[in-house]
């Protein structure tokens, strides 16, 4: 998704609104698919989880990574940079 799309999005995007359409997802993915890769993930980690129970050691935990639009990449960024200036408000570094 073209980035410049993505930022018109996220000017017209409102969390609080009801009954919002779901954002585009990339080709291939939807809802159910996101769902599922988190299922997956927390399947694995309730085996690492019942393996330590056990006494046994878990292998290294390697999620599958969740997919994400521009929109969403975009909606990121500007949470981050909400925090970061509220830090820096509030007299934080980055030091």
């Amino acid at each position: 998704m073209d980035e410049d799309l993505a930022r018109q999005w996220a000017d017209q995007y409102d969390p609080d609104a009801p009954r919002q359409a779901p954002p585009i997802t990339p080709h291939g993915y939807s809802l159910s698919v996101k769902l599922l890769v988190l299922l997956c993930n927390r399947i694995e980690h309730l085996e690492a989880v019942l393996l330590t129970v056990h006494g046994n050691k878990p292998g290294k935990l390697t999620p599958i990574p969740l997919p994400t639009n521009a929109l969403e990449i975009e909606l990121f960024r500007r949470d981050d940079a909400a925090v970061d200036d509220a830090l820096i408000r509030l007299g934080a570094s980055d030091n």
